[in-house]
């Protein structure tokens, strides 16, 4: 195996992997661990993500087309159909972003997205994201089940007569933020899980809730996905605890975090892009914003979670 690319943060180093592999160069992501760790080790190559080709044969392939992603000539959307230049007629690769015959720009695209609950959210920009990238953070699992027909229900309507996929997620973070109790906050017994079991309840722990709206959103086609703050239980940070919440792809932002945990006093999450403002800052030493986008939940946190059925065994 060899070293072909180094990125500068996990979401780059997947975007570059799933063009690699568009062209049939398997690969793979190392050093996203070391990553994690940046606030205590000097950014250097051995703690950036980088991406390993499988096969040494195909090194120099793989070189070019990393060259060109850094220099602006080969897109995500690589390996597409031909496009048709707008000002000179001239059918262009679709790894091209400017026609090799007069040097116009690539057209901007644009589709009607029909949600996978049924409703419309106008006119949104195809994605710069690697399609194969973002079907892990659409896909339906077992906690994840968007396609509960409650959940594609409350998906539907949440979505309904909004502009955008962008004002489709602010609803369904808003939803889940206010009408889904956190039950520390209300002394809640009842442990839920998957989305469904979390809707059905109205209630759910920080994790729980992060769930939900996952399903919600990717119901409505966005995708969306989970990160976690380490934060502390006390003033004195004697006690840390595992803070959930969620990632979601804007078109016109990139990823950008929300938390649906519920506000109360102290705690004032919004949904402001670009700008975040989630429900906790870090500000002492040992609490981290962990950095990764993860498309499943974290397999502790769902084994916990099935474990106790009552909050305060949990």
């Amino acid at each position: 195996m060899k070293q072909v690319y180094i990125a500068d943060e996990p979401a780059e180093a997947h975007l570059v992997k799933g063009i690699l592999e568009q062209y049939g160069i398997s690969c793979e992501v190392r050093g996203e661990a070391l990553w994690g760790a940046r606030g205590q080790l000097p950014l250097t190559s051995e703690t950036l993500p980088a991406i390993w080709i499988i096969d040494d044969n195909r090194f120099e392939e793989a070189k070019e087309l990393t060259e060109r992603f850094e220099n602006g000539t080969l897109t995500a959307n690589a390996g597409e159909e031909v496009w048709k230049c707008p000002e000179c007629g001239e059918e262009v690769e679709g790894q091209f972003t400017d026609c090799w015959q007069c040097g116009a720009n690539r057209p901007e695209e644009t589709r009607t997205y029909e949600t996978r609950a049924g409703g419309t959210a106008g006119k949104t920009p195809l994605s710069l994201m690697n399609r194969s990238v973002i079907e892990e953070y659409l896909k339906p699992t077992e906690i994840i089940d968007w396609q509960h027909p409650n959940i594609l229900s409350k998906a539907n309507e949440l979505a309904a007569g909004r502009e955008n996929l962008t004002e489709a997620a602010r609803s369904c973070f808003e939803w889940v933020r206010d009408k889904i109790k956190h039950i520390g906050d209300y002394n809640i017994q009842t442990v839920a899980c998957s989305a469904s079991e979390v809707l059905r309840a109205g209630s759910g722990i920080c994790y729980a809730k992060s769930h939900l709206l996952a399903a919600l959103l990717r119901a409505n086609s966005i995708p969306a996905g989970f990160c976690y703050q380490r934060l502390s239980r006390d003033d004195d940070g004697m006690s840390f605890c595992l803070h959930g919440l969620n990632a979601v792809y804007l078109e016109e932002y990139g990823w950008y975090r929300i938390d649906p945990r519920g506000n109360k006093e102290g705690v004032n999450a919004q949904f402001t892009p670009p700008q975040e403002q989630l429900a906790f800052t870090v500000q002492i030493e040992g609490e981290a914003d962990l950095p990764e986008i993860w498309p499943e939940p974290l397999d502790i946190i769902v084994e916990r979670l099935g474990k106790y059925k009552i909050k305060d065994q949990l």
